[in-house]
């Protein structure tokens, strides 16, 4: 991370979120503190209890955001900055903003006034519209090894050998995936075919693939994690 990056327009910060936040404290803190990010001046004291001048820090009121919500980050974005001055909206969570609340964001994400910057945080990065995710710079902490409760059922599904539906089943019962671990294991699933299918572009990935982007068009509900798993598993052996 650097000055240049963090000065982009709209960015995806996606790991777990007490990592994520760290790691947007320390960059905004590199980029405001006066004192090359001493981490003790009021600047960074200040952002490290998200109460910086330049920073809006947003979260759900209950389990997702209204339109309401958003309303002060317009009227935020009405007002022109100085010359060289940037101001950062933090989207905590922003895996719930919703269908109605994403598309609301989408034209300030894409062409923010001069200076404004978004920043959306969140472990989920499966939930969020294709078209937010496409208008950010993402940056990623979080891999599958910090999950190793699925992090067999991922050796199986990528796996040059047939998948065995009773050894996938098995690890299916012993991982008990929640729905935000299966769209994760799922997103990780997706991320190995398309790039197995950059560079050796059979029919039986190409069969895959599709099945895949199918079921991450529906992910599961909570407490359907299992089920959806053995008809995806249906899906990819037939």
């Amino acid at each position: 991370m650097n000055n240049k990056s963090i000065l982009a327009s709209a960015q995806l910060w996606t790991g777990n979120t007490d990592t994520v936040i760290e790691k947007i404290h320390s960059a905004l803190q590199e980029l405001f503190c006066p004192n090359n990010n001493c981490k003790s001046c009021t600047s960074c004291r200040n952002i490290q209890h998200q109460e910086h001048y330049a920073t809006m820090w947003l979260e759900p009121e209950k389990s997702t955001y209204t339109v309401e919500q958003l309303d002060i980050v317009f009227e935020k974005i009405s007002l022109q900055l100085d010359d060289n001055e940037h101001f950062f909206f933090i989207i905590q969570r922003a895996d719930v903003l919703g269908q109605t609340c994403s598309n609301k964001l989408l034209k300030p994400i894409e062409e923010p006034p001069s200076g404004y910057h978004f920043i959306l945080a969140t472990e989920h990065k499966h939930r969020l519209l294709t078209t937010i995710k496409s208008r950010c710079l993402e940056f990623s902490f979080s891999s599958v090894n910090e999950h190793p409760n699925y992090s067999s059922l991922l050796n199986l599904l990528t796996s040059p050998r047939q998948i065995s539906p009773v050894e996938f089943l098995q690890e299916l019962d012993k991982a008990k995936l929640n729905e935000y671990e299966s769209g994760d294991l799922l997103e990780q699933f997706y991320s190995f075919l398309s790039k197995q299918y950059l560079h050796n572009a059979t029919q039986e990935t190409q069969k895959k693939l599709a099945v895949v982007e199918q079921a991450m068009l529906k992910t599961p509900m909570p407490g359907s994690s299992s089920l959806f798993w053995k008809n995806l598993l249906l899906s990819l052996i037939l």
